[in-house]
């Protein structure tokens, strides 16, 4: 791993048969039970949380439901194309409804899929672009696609976050389509992104 950190992949309920706010509770046991057995995982010093797409969205959740109840907070966040609001009328959105790999109706789809019902999409824990308070929000890299049709949110999160004094860089990768760092082994321009965010994270650990 370039980070030269140790990663650990957890697993959480999946929609429509568990929907929100399970995935977040998942994410919730799962960061604190690794917190409180971190020796018997052999880390030693900070403690992150990073996803993709709907990981990320996870990731992002887990960030501000861990502030909100003043548990162990993760030390940063790292958000690959995040999915961060229902927003149908983002330019992204519009501009790659018909798009490549990820569609505007299968994001609408998912986003149905997940909910239990419309008035989850005000909910922070879903849609954390809607977030009001940034004390003690960890620092975060969020990685947008410039071909993704949920572009526009995740940068949108990313301004909101260096507005409120929170530390946090923005990386759009020209020409990425939505999913392109599951591509590493057949795109080098995907490679060498993933690469460098993995550089990245242990300098953003340190603050």
């Amino acid at each position: 791993m370039e980070s030269g950190l140790k990663v650990i992949s957890v697993d959480y309920r999946l929609a429509p048969e568990s929907r929100f706010p399970a995935a977040v509770k998942d994410a919730l046991d799962s960061f604190e039970y690794i917190y409180n057995k971190r020796d018997e995982f052999g880390i030693s010093g900070r403690l992150g949380t990073a996803g993709d797409s709907s990981g990320a969205n996870i990731a992002a959740a887990l960030c501000l439901f861990s502030r909100d109840n003043k548990l162990k907070t993760p030390d940063v966040q790292v958000l690959f194309y995040p999915s961060l609001a229902p927003d149908n009328f983002s330019k992204s959105f519009m501009d790659f409804y018909n798009g490549y790999n990820l569609t505007g109706s299968a994001i609408e789809y998912f986003g149905s899929a997940y909910m239990h019902d419309k008035t989850d999409v005000l909910n922070p824990y879903f849609s954390p672009v809607l977030e009001e308070n940034f004390q003690n929000i960890p620092p975060a890299i969020i990685i947008s696609g410039e071909n993704d049709p949920l572009r526009d949110p995740a940068e949108a999160y990313y301004k909101k976050l260096r507005n409120n004094g929170i530390r946090a860089i923005g990386i759009r990768a020209l020409g990425m389509i939505h999913g392109f760092a599951t591509d590493f082994n057949i795109s080098e321009t995907a490679k060498n992104l993933v690469i460098m965010v993995s550089k990245m994270i242990p300098e953003f650990m340190k603050q």
